[in-house]
């Protein structure tokens, strides 16, 4: 693909497009054709773009690392190490489940409130710490779990296909914590949350029937 891409661009109507000035879509477009960070300075190298500052920045490691594939590989890193952990069994180590809650807790600080990304990341920081409350039974991760689920919530009303995830995941956290306190209570507060996850006519069908 990246080769075709080059292709693309040695014709001259491509090279032309870019022979005095560079917009958004410009942008977008040059970053669109490289898959990795080498492929991407390659391009732009041997594109002969004039030696301006936008054309550094365009190089610069601070443009390639932008906010937006930095806190989301963080988030895929995080999430990796929670599912590693998740899977162990036997050869289960702590290691990896602080690991992956201090993963995603750089996603998220990496990430401006204004995006929607913030709260999904925030989903799965809940997932986390759902996770080590499960094998750990500490109440201490079973607070920060509901707090993140909770704020995420706040932050998809419906119909944020997001919310149904969010849902889901409550109610799984009080389903557990009900069966380790023996709260009948939390059973019933989870059930409202499975139900209005199953029952919403928007978001994902596995995030429904997860419910």
């Amino acid at each position: 693909v990246f080769q075709a891409q080059m292709m693309k661009w040695e014709s001259h109507d491509i090279q032309s497009r870019f022979s005095h000035h560079l917009n958004a879509a410009d942008i977008t477009f040059i970053r669109s054709a490289a898959r990795t960070r080498h492929d991407f300075k390659q391009l732009l190298e041997s594109s002969q773009l004039p030696d301006t500052q936008l054309h550094r920045n365009l190089i610069s490691d601070r443009f390639l690392d932008d906010w937006l594939h930095h806190s989301l590989r963080l988030h895929d890193l995080g999430r990796a190490y929670m599912l590693r952990y998740e899977c162990k069994d036997l050869l289960r180590d702590s290691t990896d489940i602080e690991q992956a809650i201090s993963k995603l807790m750089q996603a998220i600080r990496a990430t401006p409130e204004t995006s929607s990304l913030r709260w999904q990341y925030l989903v799965t920081l809940g997932d986390a710490y759902r996770v080590r409350y499960e094998y750990m039974e500490q109440q201490g991760d079973m607070d920060r779990a509901l707090e993140c689920y909770s704020e995420a919530l706040h932050n998809f009303p419906p119909p944020n296909t997001c919310r149904v995830r969010a849902l889901t995941c409550l109610g799984r956290l009080l389903f557990k914590h009900a069966h380790t306190t023996g709260d009948l209570q939390l059973y019933d507060e989870s059930i409202v949350h499975f139900k209005e996850a199953a029952e919403a006519r928007y978001g994902f069908a596995h995030d429904r029937l997860n419910a």
